[in-house]
């Protein structure tokens, strides 16, 4: 499944000894990117260190949030919680870029040294290290391999990374994908769909979002820290959403929208938040070929920002600069 069923942004490391070279990213590097900058092999792989256990620690709190919700809880209240509570999840770096050549140490050894996090790998060479890169490839150790004589060498890699930025984080996604019905899985797999939910986030200008199993749909977050649920509805199973509208108090014509898959009701995402407000019909639309899913969006402003949005926490950081001796 190409559509990765949680994502959000991650770091971006960079390990070169030239500092000109890491000055000119600095500049050209895009600016919702939150980007570290090393010219020694030993802060690099002191801060991958460090990161290893909060890796792991996020990791098991998204296995929490499913384990909870098996027990009875609100997943949607959970992954806004979870959101309120976690900000410094945006700073925790998935993805390094290391230099080949330098003069201590080369970057196949230093990427040996790393601990599991960064997942995805790439390796800057010469020319002459074409070989190394290739059995380190096959070894597993990096994901690919850019040379630094390629023409426009910066906009290549930007493109590169760009594929990684939007790649699944591979423990997450095992987490929700397990916790989604093989229906589920199914019907996500239709890349016509796929593309139909891409094309919706990048409308919506969403940074971070997850599919839930229950109720069936995407919670996402703005940039601005702003939550927007996509209820989902498989057309097989709209009948049983016409008896929840009816049993919520929709009238007539709302009732007769959703039996036909042109409206849905949000009443099973507002019993998940245990809110009084009057469940609300939207517009729907079918995703993918045959129309076998149907979509609707609910804004969520009226629950404010949730936590810290991913816009205000790169305002947070410091100044893009490398790190000097």
């Amino acid at each position: 499944m190409k559509f990765p069923l949680y994502h959000r942004p991650s770091a971006l490391v960079f390990l070169d000894d030239e500092t000109p070279y890491l000055e000119m990213l600095a500049m050209v590097l895009p600016r919702e990117w939150h980007v570290r900058l090393y010219t020694r092999a030993r802060d690099f792989l002191d801060q991958a260190h460090a990161q290893a256990p909060q890796w792991e620690a996020d990791v098991e709190m998204h296995k929490a949030m499913v384990d909870q919700w098996y027990l009875g809880k609100s997943l949607p209240r959970l992954v806004l919680d979870y959101w309120r509570s976690q900000s410094q999840r945006y700073g925790l770096t998935n993805i390094a870029v290391v230099d080949y050549a330098m003069p201590s140490v080369n970057g196949v050894e230093v990427l040996k040294a790393a601990p599991t996090w960064p997942t995805w790998r790439v390796l800057l060479t010469g020319k002459a290290d074409e070989h190394t890169a290739v059995k380190a490839f096959n070894d597993r150790l990096i994901d690919r391999f850019v040379t630094k004589q390629t023409p426009e060498l910066a906009q290549h890699l930007i493109n590169a990374l760009r594929q990684h930025c939007s790649a699944p984080l591979e423990f997450h996604e095992s987490v929700w994908r397990n916790a989604l019905r093989p229906s589920q899985q199914l019907a996500l797999k239709d890349r016509a769909v796929q593309s139909a939910l891409t094309d919706w986030l990048r409308q919506h200008n969403c940074a971070e979002y997850v599919v839930l199993p229950e109720p069936f749909g995407l919670l996402a977050l703005d940039r601005e820290g702003y939550a927007h649920w996509l209820q989902f509805e498989m057309h097989k199973d709209l009948r049983a959403a016409v008896e929840l509208a009816k049993a919520a108090g929709h009238d007539a014509s709302s009732v007769a929208s959703i039996a036909v898959g042109t409206a849905l009701s949000d009443v099973e995402w507002q019993q998940a938040l245990e809110r009084e407000d009057k469940s609300q019909c939207a517009t729907a639309i079918a995703l993918g070929v045959g129309g076998h899913l149907i979509a609707a969006h609910f804004d969520q402003r009226a629950l404010g920002k949730i936590g810290v949005g991913h816009n205000e926490f790169l305002l947070r950081q410091p100044p893009r600069e490398v790190d000097l001796e």
